[in-house]
């Protein structure tokens, strides 16, 4: 009817968002032909943000299960990690960037779509967007030292100037318990990951293990130190003594010959015993 004031709006609908404010109100005139009430409507736009992350050398993929941080437009921080998705809702058009917050022990690469760096983008209604943010590994450092103890499992005041070797792949190093000191072996720029050293068997001593069984998990920009205890096997020697002269009366000026026997005798129940040094003196009767 001519004359009646009309107000147009929109029913809110699951999803999406109206864009454009309600249109003014409307009144009916003799002949009206009204076009373009319109409205604008924006629907929601999904954007996934998964983590890849790569070894040292920027290309191989590894297996990483550290935790970092998403950011959309810096704002709205999500954990995310290698099999775990954060996912954003947008409900407003414009341009959005995704990025994550400083994590020092490993290099941003950057967060990307597709080949292109998701990055002031302009994002279209509705559509869901995978950005993958990645992240390339720094060097992991192995440092091995050397616990010497004493047969009754002493370690204060033990020491040894004899050198062990330890091998993690094919590189062999030294370590050392002296009393000027120890002498580490550090492995460094390792890929991070699950590593096994050995240590080489050294006559004189009984291995008595390493930290957590020679196995080491090294994490991106970490470093871990572990310890080889080795004790001591106490030396042995049997010395005898005989004479010539045995049960025989002997005067003054007679001439006696003794004889002075030493022996190292095996210690089956301990292993390989080493002697150095050794000096016998004998005292005349």
């Amino acid at each position: 009817p001519v004359g009646n004031t009309y107000t147009i709006t929109e029913v809110d609908q699951e999803g999406w968002k109206q864009t454009s404010t309600n249109p003014s109100a409307i009144t009916i005139v003799a002949g009206m032909d009204q076009q373009n009430v319109n409205f604008g409507n924006f629907k929601n736009v999904t954007i996934n943000v998964t983590k890849d992350v790569v070894g040292i050398d920027g290309v191989t993929d590894v297996t990483d299960s550290a935790e970092f941080k998403s950011l959309l437009n810096n704002a709205d921080a999500k954990t995310i990690a290698e099999g775990t998705t954060a996912t954003y809702k947008v409900e407003d058009p414009g341009t959005y960037s995704v990025t994550e917050s400083v994590n020092t022990d490993y290099d941003y690469i950057g967060c990307f779509l597709g080949d292109n760096e998701f990055t002031n983008y302009s994002v279209e209604s509705g559509q869901t967007y995978n950005v993958v943010c990645k992240n390339k590994q720094k060097p992991a450092t192995l440092i091995v030292s050397k616990n010497v103890i004493d047969s009754e499992n002493n370690d204060d005041g033990v020491f040894s100037e004899d050198e062990f070797d330890v091998v993690l792949g094919e590189e062999t190093k030294q370590i050392a318990d002296k009393a000027g000191g120890k002498v580490k072996a550090e492995f460094d720029n390792l890929q991070p990951g699950d590593y096994t050293f050995t240590e080489t068997p050294k006559d004189g001593y009984i291995f008595e293990g390493c930290t957590n069984n020679g196995e080491v998990a090294l994490g991106s920009n970490k470093t871990a130190e572990v310890t080889c205890t080795n004790r001591i096997i106490d030396p042995i020697l049997q010395i005898e003594k005989s004479n010539d002269k045995t049960g025989i009366d002997l005067y003054a000026g007679n001439e006696v010959t003794y004889t002075i026997t030493v022996t190292a005798p095996d210690d089956k129940a301990e292993g390989t015993y080493v002697l150095n040094d050794v000096i016998v003196s004998d005292i005349a009767p």
